[in-house]
């Protein structure tokens, strides 16, 4: 089953989910806080919470910053129209209950500065091994700050 709704008032029960998770997501919600405390609420206790972050600390942080936004649509709206945030590897935590435990934190695209590079014959594999390598230990630099935390029984 499918569901539209908000991250900020999600229509299900408490303690509803095994796993709840989000990726691309949390960093278009201006009511971040809000839809954190919503992924918790319906997580069941023992339950999982994967969410995904935009890192202002990493090669995508800084392009964001620096460049002028791009065209993302036929009707000629600007990257730049859509809200986007980036939040620090400790934003990030801090949005969640603090009886959370962390139980692990990935770091995403942590030195690859483009996606296109994972095109090119010879550098993709170099890229690969690396990411998987940094995935954990640089964590904080990735472009995308994946947070695993566990919900207290």
């Amino acid at each position: 089953t499918v569901s539209q709704c908000s991250a900020e008032q999600l229509p299900f029960e408490d303690d509803s989910f095994d796993l709840v998770c989000s990726f691309k997501v949390l960093a278009h919600v201006q009511g971040i806080r809000s839809a954190a405390l919503e992924m918790a609420r319906v997580l069941k206790p023992g339950g999982i919470l994967i969410a995904e972050f935009y890192n202002p600390r990493s090669v995508r942080g800084a392009i964001w910053s620096l460049k002028p936004g791009g065209k993302t649509g036929r009707d000629g709206q600007n990257e730049r129209d859509v809200y986007v945030r980036f939040d620090t590897p400790r934003q990030a935590r801090a949005y969640f209950p603090e009886a959370m435990e962390l139980v692990e934190a990935f770091g995403l695209r942590v030195v690859t500065p483009l996606p296109v590079l994972h095109k090119l014959p010879g550098v993709a594999p170099v890229l690969q091994a690396l990411e998987r390598r940094l995935a954990r230990p640089a964590a904080r630099f990735g472009s995308f700050y994946d947070l695993v935390l566990r919900k207290p029984l």
